[in-house]
């Protein structure tokens, strides 16, 4: 089966703003790699890090590396993750582990995608 979303808005320090269309097929074979977009292009939003996303990898490390990326964004970039994917993430979730490396935030949003 497959699943089609679209992203919405985000709301960060410029207020509320539509973010660029992106369609992400969640159970397509190359559903993998466009979670790893979605997850970028949710990150570049909410960090307004521009192309500097780019050149993230799997093994990138995210917070407390990138000076954008501090305990005040975290909200805006899960904000901006469950708007993205339309999914809920609780509070309980959020640990430093998953925001560790650009893998482990995709793994997580991979293991969201399929619950």
């Amino acid at each position: 089966m497959e699943q089609s979303k679209q992203i919405g808005y985000l709301c960060g320090n410029a207020g509320l703003r539509r973010l660029r269309p992106l369609q992400v097929n969640f159970w397509s074979p190359g559903g993998k790699m466009q979670v790893v977009t979605g997850v970028k292009r949710a990150l570049q939003e909410a960090l307004q890090i521009g192309g500097r996303v780019d050149s993230f990898g799997e093994s990138t490390a995210l917070f407390g590396s990138i000076p954008e990326f501090d305990s005040m964004a975290v909200v805006t970039v899960v904000t901006s993750l469950e708007q993205q994917f339309d999914i809920q993430i609780e509070d309980e979730e959020i640990t430093a582990e998953i925001f560790e490396t650009l893998g482990s935030l995709t793994r997580f949003i991979e293991q969201k995608l399929s619950t």
